[in-house]
């Protein structure tokens, strides 16, 4: 996570860090790129370490983006928690209030 005065209208937008962005030691390779090397590599050499190597690699990012969204999908399910929670301290709070005001 970067500093706040980073997330503006300049850098993509408010919700620009929930996009998931490959970090590839490379620079301009990509998923796709792996996978069709991975495929031509699979029929010319039955097995070599560079295959095995892109095959890592793709295993990797493909983690990484995993992590990301589940990150966010878990921490989704927190907050719906917690705002049920804050809704019904909330909804009792108020009662309470309502009801003293009543009996006063």
């Amino acid at each position: 996570m970067q500093d706040w005065t980073l997330h503006s209208n300049a850098t993509g937008g408010f919700f620009q860090c929930n996009r998931f962005v490959a970090n590839n030691n490379n620079g301009d390779s990509s998923d796709a790129n792996d996978e069709s090397l991975a495929r031509m590599l699979a029929s010319e050499i039955g097995g070599s370490a560079q295959m095995e190597t892109l095959r890592m690699r793709t295993r990797g990012q493909k983690m990484a983006r995993f992590i990301h969204h589940f990150t966010r999908f878990k921490a989704h399910g927190e907050s719906v928690l917690m705002e049920a929670r804050m809704y019904q301290e909330t909804v009792t709070r108020i009662s309470s209030e309502l009801q003293d005001a009543l009996i006063n």
